[in-house]
């Protein structure tokens, strides 16, 4: 295509080359194939530039999804091995398999989604018009866009599914982009406060919070898990860290009151453990 763009403006050339010097509307139309030439060789440097790189960031994706699976399985594996009993599994292994399993969950999603932007790109590439198309006339006195064609209608609501935005909030509160992860979760609650998520993404809203020092909003986020949401895998842990955040606060007593509760409603928990470590530690106070 670049060969017959090249030669359509040789022959430009040749035929505007006379004894006599070129007129005005020569140079002009010479003038634009070489800016529609330069357009093309640009478009087409970006194009390989961006399917090169979603083809790298696919294959690195690939690999750690396969590497959690395989993490996944062993340590299901090594349940089942164990014979551990329902009075011996933890509850703190089930959130660590559950939290495990989200991950891969939303690291697959993600991959699809680069997947699908890689398609979109490879059919761009396929779109390019021909040489022999005979571009829209442009109006006298302009050039054509950079882009070509017409401009588009304007940008339209495209909201996301819930599964899509808890996907891409967890993955990234998985790698530890708080910021980002945080306004999701956020966006995510405030649009879909009874989807199947919505507890999970409280829980992690509060650990977000947590760690950012925002210790009255991660309580709010805690009580939403106990109360409105009442799940059992995840209550325990929001109130062991319902009652750090309360520590941290320096409200002692509210929370012994939520250690305690945690011991008597979830005695055999991980978390059990833990706030009964932490109990004797507010008993030095």
């Amino acid at each position: 295509m670049k060969t017959r763009i090249a030669g359509l403006f040789l022959l430009v050339s040749l035929a505007l080359t006379p004894a006599y010097a070129v007129p005005d509307w020569g140079r002009q139309l010479m003038g634009q194939v070489s800016l529609l030439i330069a357009q093309m060789n640009g478009l087409q440097k970006d194009l390989d530039t961006n399917v090169a790189v979603m083809k790298a960031l696919i294959s690195q994706n690939t690999d750690t999804v396969n590497k959690l699976t395989l993490a996944l399985n062993d340590i299901r594996q090594a349940q089942t091995t164990a014979g551990l009993n329902a009075g011996q599994q933890t509850s703190q292994l089930q959130q660590q398999l559950q939290s495990l399993s989200d991950q891969v969950a939303a690291l697959r999603n993600r991959l699809n989604q680069m997947n699908d932007t890689l398609k979109t790109l490879q059919q761009a590439q396929q779109t390019i018009p021909p040489p022999g198309q005979t571009p829209t006339p442009a109006q006298p006195g302009t050039l054509p866009a950079a882009g070509g064609g017409n401009p588009g209608p304007g940008p339209q609501s495209n909201a996301l599914p819930p599964e899509t935005l808890f996907q891409n909030a967890l993955t990234d509160y998985v790698s530890g982009a708080n910021v980002l992860a945080q306004h999701e979760f956020e966006q995510f609650l405030s649009a879909f406060p009874t989807d199947y998520n919505a507890a999970k993404a409280a829980y992690y809203l509060g650990d977000i919070y947590s760690r950012e020092q925002q210790y009255h909003k991660a309580i709010q986020q805690f009580n939403a898990v106990i109360d409105r949401y009442n799940n059992a895998q995840l209550t325990p842990g929001a109130q062991l860290k319902k009652a750090l955040a309360l520590m941290k606060l320096g409200q002692r007593t509210a929370a012994r009151r939520e250690l305690n509760s945690l011991i008597h409603n979830y005695p055999r928990t991980e978390e059990a453990n833990l706030a009964r470590r932490e109990l004797r530690t507010l008993g030095r106070y």
